[in-house]
């Protein structure tokens, strides 16, 4: 079982502005209400700490590895709770340029493997806001 979630955002900044904060891990804190600290390097292969934010506040961590790094396009990580095909999720965060000073933002989370069925009523509608939390903060962060 599989099911997805996507958050898309228009930005009024170019493509490679948008890449730099979404590659400057170091910073999410300032800005991100969603995914509120990652550590690690945007390096594929790499292994992140990366912890979200609830949203009753709770935060909660796991160690995604890097499997795409593209700049200035696509940043994706995936992450095991225990035995892969259990509970996945792979992240991804693609942006496009629709010209020099104007770009879209696809945040995208997928979940995959025999628990999904059984939490998706809890995780949905809170992955789907984080998403657009995400996406809203960084276009204040980088323009309108």
């Amino acid at each position: 079982m599989a099911r997805t979630i996507d958050s898309e955002t228009p930005i009024a900044a170019s493509a490679t502005r948008v890449w730099d904060e979404l590659v400057d891990f170091a910073r999410y804190g300032e800005w991100n209400p969603f995914l509120v600290a990652v550590a690690g390097s945007p390096v594929a292969g790499e292994r992140l700490l990366v912890t979200f934010s609830g949203a009753d506040g709770r935060t909660f961590r796991f160690r995604p590895r890097l499997i795409v790094v593209e700049a200035p396009s696509r940043l994706e990580w995936r992450a095991t709770t225990g035995v892969r095909g259990v509970f996945d999720v792979q992240h991804t965060l693609a942006v496009t340029a629709l010209d020099r000073t104007h770009c879209r933002l696809v945040n995208r989370e997928r979940f995959s493997g025999v628990a999904v069925a059984a939490v998706w009523k809890f995780i949905a509608a809170e992955h789907a806001a984080g998403l657009q939390a995400m996406n809203e903060a960084l276009r204040g962060r980088c323009g309108r």
